[in-house]
């Protein structure tokens, strides 16, 4: 049992360690970001299909390259467009059901 009560002291004298953040502040990564190599969030980004280089890309740009990119595939093109509408149909949803329960 003397060891147990070793171990138990030198887990006290252990200091915790901070968990890491990703993301410490302002907008969440964009979901297009995903098909763009970047050490960060808002720095140039490198297409991983045709390997262009944006120096300061907006997510806006980034969509409408991934899908004229000849080099991605068309699977990648849907689902960047069914993504891309989604927000738009989520916050038509909600402004709808604002609408209605105040009447």
């Amino acid at each position: 049992m003397s060891s147990d009560l070793e171990i138990a002291e030198s887990i006290d004298d252990v200091e915790p360690v901070a968990a890491k953040q990703s993301n410490t502040g302002g907008r969440a990564k964009s979901f297009v970001r995903d098909y763009f190599a970047s050490d960060t969030t808002s720095g140039p980004a490198t297409c991983t299909f045709c390997k262009q280089i944006f120096k300061s890309p907006r997510s806006d740009v980034l969509i409408q390259h991934v899908l004229a990119c000849s080099y991605a595939p068309q699977s990648i093109k849907k689902r960047v467009i069914d993504t891309a509408a989604e927000p738009k149909q989520r916050h038509k949803r909600q402004m709808k059901g604002k609408s209605s329960s105040g009447t």
